[in-house]
């Protein structure tokens, strides 16, 4: 190899070396977004995470249980001091909004319902026995007497009708209620139903839409409040790499280890993760 050739490969080499090393060090550059979402990115960082279907309860004999997305939850988990809350909503048969989760039954988790149960059917019942279902009138009467409230929708069904009952029976609440979307195609119907607080959840995603890169397009001619990814992606170095350039802030679930939470918390690019603590962590 001649001298010419080996210095040009060193220079090569150093080049990929300086690339690499920015990949890793320069902190990421958020795309700017409205004045109120950006608020809404700060307290979320400020209160670490968002409580998942109410957290967990605990029961008369002691035991832990999840997914209740019930009454004895959300006044638990506010209790408890958080103030962001994702909850599984889904209608009755009779076209009542509930806060529920399961695909073959309203209720995940200690008592079931079939799918084509009513509304009376679903609050007659007691999760596990003695915890209130809850309907989203329900929730609602709740956030109104806690205004410094946020709730997190998981549409169990069609995320556009839901979330344009929302809109439709509780205007006054358009902004303390953050909409998850599953696809970003839902975007523009969403936001022209007044709510402005988004988050794109990538659970539900085709596999192109769930390329970072894609998304980091995306976010540059749309707000969102972050993306919230699972959180085995988390460990992809790939994924860490573009995460850390993709604009926005980052989410992940179900996390409910303490010292997973702390080593997501402490990358610049992780708003908060998902978890069924109620507890600060």
């Amino acid at each position: 190899m001649s001298g010419r050739a080996r210095n040009c490969l060193m220079f090569l080499l150093v080049m990929l070396m300086v690339c690499f090393l920015l990949l890793f060090t320069v902190r990421p550059v958020y795309l700017s977004a409205g004045p109120g979402i950006e608020g809404l990115r700060k307290e979320i960082r400020t209160q670490k995470h968002i409580v998942h279907a109410g957290g967990i309860l605990k029961t008369q004999a002691g035991d832990e249980v999840i997914y209740t997305n019930s009454m004895d939850a959300l006044r638990n988990m506010y209790d408890a001091g958080n103030r962001f809350c994702e909850i599984d909503i889904r209608e009755t048969s009779d076209g009542v909004l509930v806060c529920a989760h399961g695909d073959e039954t309203y209720l995940a988790n200690g008592s079931y319902l079939p799918v084509d149960a009513e509304s009376a059917d679903f609050l007659s019942e007691r999760l596990f026995g003695e915890f209130q279902p809850m309907t989203v009138e329900m929730l609602v009467a709740f956030m109104r007497d806690h205004p410094d409230l946020f709730i997190v929708t998981d549409a169990q069904g069609d995320n556009l009708k839901i979330s344009r009952k929302l809109a439709e029976s509780y205007p006054d609440q358009l902004d303390n209620f953050i909409i998850q979307i599953y696809h970003d195609s839902e975007y523009d119907s969403i936001r022209q139903m007044g709510f402005r607080n988004l988050i794109y959840t990538l659970y539900r995603a085709e596999d192109e839409e769930r390329n970072l890169w894609r998304i980091a397009h995306f976010a540059e001619k749309h707000d969102l409040v972050g993306v919230t990814i699972q959180k085995e992606q988390f460990y992809s170095m790939k994924n860490r790499i573009a995460m850390a350039h993709c604009g926005v802030p980052f989410m992940f679930h179900t996390v409910d280890n303490p010292e997973e939470m702390k080593e997501m918390q402490r990358k610049p690019y992780v708003c908060a993760v998902y978890t069924n603590l109620t507890q600060d962590c």
